[in-house]
């Protein structure tokens, strides 16, 4: 990012946080303070920045002055943000995404980014996505950090809001709250695993009454032992028998392969996983509705051109992906 140079009718023009002597601040602590944020941890943040530590505690001390807080005190190893820096944190997220716009950001390259996005997920889209965005990151954006969080089902609202996770990706139901951005980016089948030669089915022909007279493993980020399966049948007045509610999509086939029962996956884990395991892949004998991936973000990266690079890009990948299971 270009050293910063502000005056007064800038900070005026762009209208983020109303700083009273403002000819004696120096805004380049604000990144000193987003990068501590997002670290949480003095070492990173100074490592980060290409500061050494005695440097940065310095800047950090000018900061606590400036804006009259502690802004960021020790926990353990790390730093943990004050309330006050918490409210500050979107003003001034939003106050340098400006200055990148102003000072030039057009002319944005992913090779010159140094960021480290936190995005909410499933262990099913790590499965899908990390193995061609990682290599695709590695090339075109060396320097850039991933870190993927569970969303136990729910959207981080609060933390996108935040500016501790800025993604989220799953099978969201319904709009996103106002000041949240919605994407369609990928959708998937349904598919059931068993293993291969199992005593209950007959002919390996999985029948809806053979498949109620199975054990179920569900797989249940939110910790419940309802998912689309039961909703669908339910429809139907029946009922499935559930053994187990886990938390991991890549869990359940190992324990399937182990066992009598089955479980009911989206097809590219379920397809991939069947050949691992030397599963049987199966078509389930209820008809289910497709699983549609959308990305969410909140309005604090609409504008920001690193976040909207890294949108296009998993939109891109997860776009394409193509389903290769057949039955």
């Amino acid at each position: 990012m270009p050293e910063f140079n502000y005056n007064v009718k800038w900070i005026i023009l762009i209208g983020a946080i109303d700083f009273m002597n403002i000819s004696n601040k120096d805004l380049n602590l604000l990144r000193v303070f987003k990068t501590l944020m997002q670290e949480r941890n003095v070492s990173k943040a100074a490592e980060h920045l290409y500061l050494s530590q005695p440097a940065l505690s310095n800047a950090l001390a000018r900061l606590r002055l400036d804006l009259n807080d502690d802004l960021f005190v020790r926990a353990g190893r790390g730093m943990v943000p004050t309330p006050k820096a918490l409210e500050l944190n979107s003003k001034i997220e939003k106050l340098l995404q400006q200055a990148e716009e102003l000072y030039g950001m057009q002319s944005f390259k992913p090779q010159n980014l140094n960021h480290r996005f936190t995005i909410a997920a499933t262990d099913y889209l790590e499965h899908i996505l990390l193995p061609m965005l990682l290599p695709f990151l590695e090339e075109n954006a060396p320097e850039t950090q991933l870190v993927f969080r569970p969303t136990l089902g729910v959207l981080p609202k609060i933390d996108l809001e935040k500016g501790t996770c800025d993604l989220a990706i799953a099978g969201f139901l319904g709009e996103p709250p106002e000041s949240y951005f919605k994407q369609w980016v990928h959708t998937d089948t349904y598919s059931c695993l068993i293993r291969k030669n199992h005593p209950k089915l007959k002919k390996n022909n999985l029948t809806l009454k053979s498949f109620l007279e199975l054990e179920h493993i569900l797989v249940s980020p939110q910790g419940d032992l309802l998912g689309a399966m039961d909703m669908a049948l339910a429809e139907k007045k029946m009922r499935r028998k559930v053994r187990a509610g886990i938390s991991s999509f890549s869990m359940a086939p190992a324990i399937i392969a182990k066992s009598d029962s089955i479980v009911t996956l989206p097809t590219l884990l379920a397809e991939h996983y069947s050949k691992i395991f030397r599963l049987q892949l199966m078509s389930p004998p209820v008809k289910l509705e497709p699983i549609n991936i959308f990305q969410i973000w909140h309005q604090r990266t609409q504008s920001s051109q690193a976040h909207r690079w890294l949108r296009d890009t998993i939109f891109n990948i997860l776009g394409n992906i193509r389903l290769t299971a057949s039955f």
